[in-house]
């Protein structure tokens, strides 16, 4: 089953955000987790569902919570979820993930030339 986690990204200017990981059917690679930055938590049913696509993410992500290299502060998890089902392209997504008891359906899509992305719940 993939995986996904919510990591509450604290930055050293004392800001924060949060990162959400999405796993890729894609063994072998490094870099698998599909991310993006959101002003909140995509595991909580108020969510706004605004967030900009970041670059792809290392496997560790998965179970790694402490300070980032480079001085770029520290991640600590604040959820866990199983994606039951997933269809992503580069410019819209599908997924059902459970988190815990309660299971949400996300579908997404990029803006027009950006890199911010609109989540809807269902």
């Amino acid at each position: 089953m993939l995986q996904t986690v919510v990591l509450l990204h604290s930055t050293p200017d004392g800001g924060h955000h949060f990162d959400w990981m999405v796993e890729q059917p894609t063994p072998g690679i490094e870099h698998r987790l599909m991310t993006w930055r959101c002003g909140q938590s995509p595991a909580e049913w108020g969510w706004d569902g605004r967030c900009e696509r970041i670059e792809m993410h290392r496997e560790a992500y998965l179970h790694y919570e402490g300070a980032i290299s480079g001085g770029r502060g520290s991640v600590r998890r604040i959820a866990r979820g199983e994606v039951l089902e997933q269809r992503l392209t580069a410019e819209d997504v599908d997924l059902s993930i459970r988190w815990g008891e309660r299971t949400i359906r996300y579908r997404g899509w990029k803006e027009s030339g950006k890199s911010r992305w609109i989540f809807c719940l269902e």
